[in-house]
C-alpha cells in the first residue's frame, strides 16, 4: 500500500484550527514525512533544507531532496509542508541563520508558535538532544522523534515530556510506540535500530 502525502492546508483552513490541533497535524505528518523519506532526523542540526527549497519557497513539495533536522525541524518542516511554502518571515534575522553549501540552518522556534508554546518547545528540543536523559535508552534520532510526536498525538497536541521519567517513557514505548511501529510496516525500513529496544517488551 502506498504511504499517503499528508494534506495540504490554505491560510484560512490552517487559521480556523485550535492550537492543538495544529500540534497534532505537525507531529503525525511528521511520522509520515520519515515514512516517505523525505525528512531524516538528526541531532545537532536545527533545520538542513535543499537549496531548491530556499530558491522556490512558494512550491517546496516538488523538491526531491529530503530535509536532515532536529524534532524541532521536523515540526517546522512538517508545517511548512502543510502550506507548501517555506515559512522565511524569521530567516533573515534569526542568528542561527546561514547559508553553507546551498543548505539552510535555523532554529525554526519562532515559525512553530502558533503549534506549540515556548515552553513546550524548550521540552521537545531537550528530549530529542538528550539533555533531558528520559530516552536515554534509544540509540537512534529516528526513534527519539517518532517517540516525541506519537506523544503529542496520544496527548491531544500538549507536550507533557517533562513529566517522563525512564520508566514512564518505557511503558509508553512498549505500549505504544513498538505497537505502532509493527502496524506500521514502511517504519521497519527506517527505523534501524528495532532490535536495541525490543528487549523492553
Amino acid at each position: 500500500m502506498a504511504i499517503k502525502t499528508p494534506k495540504i492546508y490554505t491560510k484560512a483552513q490552517w487559521n480556523r484550527l485550535s492550537k492543538a490541533r495544529k500540534a497534532v497535524i505537525v507531529a503525525a505528518d511528521t511520522i509520515q514525512w520519515i515514512k516517505l523519506g523525505k525528512f531524516t532526523p538528526k541531532s545537532g542540526v536545527y533545520c538542513q533544507l535543499s537549496d531548491k527549497i530556499v530558491e522556490k519557497p512558494h512550491d517546496i513539495r516538488h523538491v526531491k531532496n529530503n530535509c536532515i533536522g532536529c524534532a524541532k525541524g521536523g515540526l517546522f518542516y512538517s508545517k511548512c509542508m502543510a502550506h507548501n511554502e517555506l515559512d522565511r518571515s524569521n530567516l533573515e534575522v534569526d542568528n542561527y541563520f546561514e547559508i553553507k553549501d546551498f543548505t539552510t540552518y535555523h532554529d525554526p522556534s519562532d515559525s512553530l508558535t502558533d503549534c506549540f508554546t515556548k515552553d513546550e518547545l524548550e521540552q521537545i528540543e531537550e528530549c530529542f538532544e538528550g539533555w533531558a536523559e528520559t530516552l536515554d535508552f534509544y540509540y537512534d534520532d529516528n526513534w527519539v522523534l517518532l517517540f516525541i510526536c506519537l506523544h503529542i498525538i496520544k496527548n491531544r497536541g500538549q507536550v507533557k515530556l517533562a513529566e517522563l521519567n525512564e520508566q514512564k517513557a518505557i511503558k509508553f514505548h512498549n505500549e505504544v510506540v513498538l505497537p505502532y511501529v509493527r502496524r506500521n510496516r514502511s517504519l521497519w525500513r527506517v527505523l534501524s535500530n528495532l532490535s536495541i529496544v525490543e528487549f523492553m517488551e
